[in-house]
């Protein structure tokens, strides 16, 4: 829809567009978190976790879920600005966030200087200032002016239409997405019957797989825009 309202020459249409985005994203966020945080130690089980694994790992889904707002957001108004065509902007924005993952990580983790020792928990608490911090970073640059298009007071109310034209406009590419994904938790579900270490070996090989595949996502959202304009 950015792309398109750009490609009209109709900045107000998306400023329009980009504010409902961000409030219907923080709407599910919130959702998710409310539902899906509480049963985190579930969900884990579900996925044929073992007690061990389920008991470690629960803290660090569950703040994951619970701080998904963050990632939400980093994606969302990034893909806004992929949409307007400034995709510097995005580009700077992930390279903030992933720094500050990258730097904090370890600190959390481990404990290192002034930062508590969390364990697993540090790697989702690290993943969640850098991601929101991130997510601020485009918030701020979103409703500066002198933009491709300039955010008002005038357009920050809720606009229900919109609001379900984004959700039917991105059924069909969320459907596609859970094919995938349901896939995978299809795949992780089996591989667990193996054991932890398979379980393991298996994520490292899926986040080797996912870093081969980033220049198709790059050219991909680049196509989507020059056709959306």
């Amino acid at each position: 829809m950015f792309a398109r309202r750009i490609g009209e020459h109709n900045p107000d249409g998306a400023a329009r567009s980009a504010v409902q985005a961000v409030a219907l994203g923080l709407i599910v966020a919130t959702i998710l978190a409310l539902i899906g945080a509480p049963l985190a130690p579930r969900l884990l089980a579900l996925m044929g976790a073992s007690p061990a694994v389920v008991k470690q790992g629960s803290g660090f889904t569950r703040v994951m879920l619970a701080g998904n707002a963050t990632v939400l957001m980093l994606f969302m108004i990034n893909a806004i600005f992929r949409g307007a065509g400034d995709a510097a902007i995005a580009m700077r924005t992930l390279w903030l966030a992933n720094a500050l993952n990258i730097v904090l990580g370890p600190c959390f983790i481990f404990g290192l200087g002034p930062f508590p020792k969390l364990g697993l928990v540090g790697a989702a608490v690290a993943t969640n200032i850098g991601r929101g911090t991130g997510a601020l970073y485009a918030f701020s640059r979103l409703v500066r002016s002198g933009g491709r298009f300039d955010i008002t007071r005038a357009h920050l109310r809720l606009e229900p239409a919109i609001m379900m034209r984004l959700l039917r406009l991105s059924a069909t590419a969320a459907f596609q997405l859970f094919i995938g994904m349901a896939s995978w938790m299809g795949l992780v579900r089996i591989i667990a019957s193996f054991g932890t270490d398979a379980v393991a070996g298996y994520i490292v090989g899926i986040r080797v797989i996912l870093f081969a595949l980033l220049p198709s996502w790059g050219m991909s959202n680049a196509a989507a825009t020059m056709v959306g304009q």
